[in-house]
């Protein structure tokens, strides 16, 4: 606990955490907006590192809060990692 205390995230509650999480959220989907890719049509490193962060945890084998919030109310992002994911791993059986 006294390292997540150090780092910040014990020092909010869990709304709080919520808040921000969505916030990034936002922030991620604004800049994507209709696009495939950040920056249009075409794959960029920037979609690949921001698949490899979201997939840390949008394809565990359970629910979670951050797994439902991405899925109930950021629909641009999921289907940004669904292609992503199909576009690069479809030998891989992604979970929800």
């Amino acid at each position: 606990m006294a390292r997540f205390w150090s780092e910040g995230s014990a020092r909010h509650s869990i709304q709080e955490l919520k808040e921000i999480l969505r916030n990034d959220f936002k922030a991620i989907a604004t800049i994507l907006g209709n696009k495939n890719f950040i920056f249009g049509d075409k794959v960029h490193e920037v979609d690949c590192s921001l698949f490899g962060h979201m997939a840390s945890f949008t394809y565990l084998p359970y629910d979670h809060e951050a797994k439902m919030i991405l899925r109930e109310e950021f629909p641009t992002i999921k289907n940004h990692m669904d292609r992503m994911g199909k576009m690069f791993f479809s030998e891989f059986k992604f979970r929800e």
